[in-house]
This record gives C-alpha cells, sequence and structure tokens, in this order.
C-alpha cells in the first residue's frame, strides 16, 4: 500500500487564488484547459492505464485542500476509482464542432475547487484516425507549464506501453519537492534581493493604463481570436531582434509597447509578462503551482526608433527575469494596492515559444491551451518557437469581455495585426530598424 505524506503548505501563488474563488464558488474563471489533436491509431484503454499512472504521478491532481485554526494546508489522496470518459462524436453531422461546444461546456462547468480529483479529462473521437485529448485543472494547483508537464508524461507514458517499456523511469518527482524549493528561496538573499529590485522599480507606484477606460474584474468568460502569424511578419520580428542582440518574443513585446503606446500616448507602458519562475531542471518537471506575472515597465517615446525599443525591451526582461521569482501579489502588498482592485500593469504579453508536438506511439498530437487562467484586461498570447515558416506561431488575442466590447475587440485587433504588418514591411526597408516608433504607427494607421 502507497503511504501518503502528510499534510503540505500551500505554494506562495495558491492563497490567492483560493480567496479569489471564495468570493465567487461557482465561477469558472480559474479553469486552465488544453486539448491535444491526434492523428492516428489509438487505443483507449492504454491511453486510460496510461493517464491513470500520470494522475498517481502528478501528486498536485489529487489533494484536498482544507482549512481550520492551523491554516490554509493541502493534503495528498489516493486516485480512487478514476476513469477517463471516451466520447464517440463521429457519427455528428459535424464532429469538430461538436467537440468545440463539448469542450467550451466542461471549461465552463465551476469544478470542486479543493476537493480531488483536480483534474477532468476525456478523448473525444471525431473519426477514424481522429482523436482529440482534453484535459482541465483548476488554477489552485496547476499552471499552464505544470499543464504541459502534464501532457508530455501521458505521451511518454502511452509511448512506453505501446512498446511494452517499463513505464517507472522519469516519474513526475513528489509535490514536496516543489515546495520545499519555494521554501528555501524565500529565507534566501535571493529573495531580499528580488523584493529590494521590484520596490525600486515602483516606489513611485505608477498607474498603469489600459486600452480600455473600464476597469471590471475578470469574467468567467473571454473573447478570442486567433490566427497564424504571417511568417513575413515572423522574420522581420527575427531581423530586428538579430540586428539588437536578442530573440524575436523580445520584438514582438517591443511591438505590443509600440502598440499600447499609441492607442494611449502614454510613455510609460507598463505590460504584464507572465514567467514560468522554475529556475531549475527539477522544478520544471513536476505539475504544481509556480506560474508569476511580472511587470514589465518600458520608456517608449515616438522618437525612440524600433531598434532601439527592442534593446529597451531586451534589458529590462533581463533584469525581471533575474527577479522573476518575487510574487506579483507580495510587490502589489508592498506597494499597498493588494486589497484595493489597483494593478500594477496593463495588457498582458504571454510569450510561450514551446515545441508543442507529441507522440502517442505512432500517432501525432498537437497540443493547444484553451485557457491559461483569467483575463483582466486584454492579453496577446503567443504559441510556437518558429516565426519565419507557415503556422510556425499562432497569435491570439483575448479581452475580458467585461471591459471590451465585441467591436472594441475586433477594432484592436485588426489595428494591431495592421501595425505588425506595416512594421514588418517597413523593416525590410534599409535603414531596417531605423524606422521610428511615431512613423511604424503612422503607417499601421494607414494600413
Amino acid at each position: 500500500m502507497t503511504t501518503l505524506p502528510s499534510d503540505l503548505p500551500l505554494a506562495a501563488g495558491q492563497e490567492r487564488i483560493w480567496r479569489g474563488q471564495m468570493k465567487d464558488p461557482a465561477s469558472p474563471v480559474h479553469n486552465l484547459g488544453l486539448y491535444v489533436d491526434i492523428r492516428g491509431d489509438l487505443d483507449a484503454k492504454l491511453l486510460e492505464r496510461a493517464g491513470r499512472q500520470v494522475l498517481e504521478e502528478a501528486e498536485t491532481l489529487r489533494v484536498t485542500v482544507v482549512e481550520d485554526e492551523k491554516g490554509l494546508r493541502q493534503r495528498i489522496e489516493p486516485v480512487g476509482d478514476w476513469t477517463m470518459p471516451h466520447i464517440d462524436l463521429s457519427e455528428e453531422p459535424d464532429p469538430q464542432d461538436a467537440a468545440r461546444r463539448w469542450m467550451d461546456e466542461e471549461m465552463a462547468r465551476p469544478r470542486a475547487w479543493g476537493r480531488p480529483p483536480q483534474f477532468s479529462c476525456a478523448l473525444l473521437t471525431l473519426g477514424p484516425g481522429r482523436h482529440w485529448w482534453f484535459g482541465s485543472t483548476h488554477h489552485l494547483v496547476n499552471d499552464g507549464f505544470g499543464s504541459a508537464v502534464v501532457v508530455r508524461r501521458l505521451s511518454d507514458v502511452y509511448t512506453a506501453l505501446t512498446r511494452g517499456d517499463d513505464t517507472s523511469g522519469a516519474a513526475l518527482p513528489p509535490l514536496r519537492v516543489l515546495l520545499d524549493e519555494e521554501a528555501q528561496y524565500r529565507s534566501s538573499e535571493q529573495h531580499r534581493r528580488d523584493q529590494a529590485y521590484w520596490r525600486a522599480k515602483f516606489a513611485d507606484r505608477p498607474t498603469p493604463l489600459s486600452l480600455s477606460a473600464r476597469t471590471d474584474p475578470p469574467a468567467a468568460e473571454r473573447r478570442r481570436s486567433s490566427a497564424a502569424l504571417d511568417p513575413a511578419v515572423g522574420s522581420a520580428l527575427k531581423k530586428v531582434a538579430d540586428q539588437a542582440g536578442t530573440s524575436w518574443p523580445r520584438a514582438l513585446v517591443a511591438a505590443v509597447a509600440g502598440y499600447v503606446h499609441g492607442v494611449t500616448g502614454e510613455k510609460d507602458v507598463i505590460l504584464g509578462f507572465p514567467v514560468s519562475a522554475r529556475p531549475t531542471f527539477l522544478t520544471q518537471v513536476i505539475p504544481g503551482l509556480r506560474s508569476n506575472l511580472v511587470p514589465l515597465r518600458l520608456r517608449v517615446e515616438p522618437s525612440t526608433t524600433v531598434r532601439e525599443l527592442v534593446g529597451h525591451v531586451r534589458q529590462e526582461m533581463r533584469a525581471a527575469l533575474t527577479h522573476q521569482r518575487y510574487r506579483h501579489e507580495e510587490l502589489r502588498e508592498d506597494l499597498g494596492i493588494l486589497h484595493n482592485g489597483k494593478r500594477l500593469n496593463g495588457p498582458v504579453v504571454n510569450i510561450m515559444p514551446f515545441d508543442y508536438d507529441l507522440w502517442f506511439g505512432p500517432a501525432h498530437g498537437v497540443m493547444r491551451n484553451l485557457s491559461t487562467g483569467p483575463v483582466s484586461d486584454i492579453d496577446i498570447v503567443c504559441y510556437g518557437s518558429r516565426p519565419e515558416e507557415q503556422d510556425g506561431v499562432r497569435l491570439d488575442l483575448e479581452a475580458n469581455p467585461a471591459r471590451y466590447s465585441a467591436a472594441e475587440f475586433e477594432r484592436h485587433g485588426d489595428s494591431f495585426r495592421a501595425f505588425l504588418t506595416a512594421l514588418s514591411r517597413s523593416l525590410w526597408d534599409d535603414p531596417a530598424a531605423d524606422i521610428r516608433v511615431a512613423e511604424a504607427l503612422e503607417l499601421g494607421r494607414a494600413a
């Protein structure tokens, strides 16, 4: 019989989510979700067996969160009678549409948060050799990075089972390892240096501007538009990044900063930038809540050239990533804005330059995100690592519908993409990266 560990403390970010969910217990706003588009032969029973093993390994997915006079803590529970639903949609008039509707309904379902199983999944069969594997957790126990860890482990275990190989190798480490590492950081000199850096950076308590005048909290649903990044745009971003001695995601962040400056007229642009906050290999292979949101404070002048702005982003991001483990909510508390609804940042730029290809035995899968957490304002989410290739990067815009009407959201989506297109065309001219931000904005408006 497996001996389960005693009660564990909560991770630093978990209490904030717990308290936030308690304000609206039926809200699905903290549901995380993804699916894997799998093409090829798949053994549903074998996939369920692999899923059970991963659930045994991923302790965070089966915790109970308890609160009493001793405070909040979490307790790992046994898997119990777990099964993976298999739903055959192949007889539907439009199986893909039916699968999307099923996932939308599941994502909108309130979770029994704080009680296991903290994990919901199903295999949706769309037709011969075509399946979508769906997985969802509550943000209380996992984050987007950790969700990807779970799916990759599922892929590895299933593939090993198809070959008759031993599946015990590379098992997911215990949750306690992740929590102990965080506790060591919080008592370290690095934590004190990180705190000092962020307090100094925001000592003047700036008010970040949004693209909306409304300040409503995150809604249960989100507005979303998704499209592949034009390879010409991706190549131009890569080119200007190379000239600035950095990577193309920094150039994309610079483009977002330029756009926010153009819409608001604000020179002090503060973007939110999600980070994994997992500094070691061991922390990168354990599911659990660890992600953080750092405020990226940028100075954008109309006379600044695109190359200069990309270089500025490179410097600010390097510093922010060095200090990325200091919690967003702790900084808000330091600045006295944790309990008054004020934010540290405006729009969020979420860069996820990972490889989304998976193998389930001989079947090939591509991982797609449905939700990485609440959208407070407007998010620009970038998936993929090959911007110069067709379908190499997907660019999603997501917005809080309480702050942006459908028309406003569509206008920002069209305007931002027009700005990227105009910027990419100008970057191929000579001198390529010496165009000023004001000139790039004018080109985007004229497009």
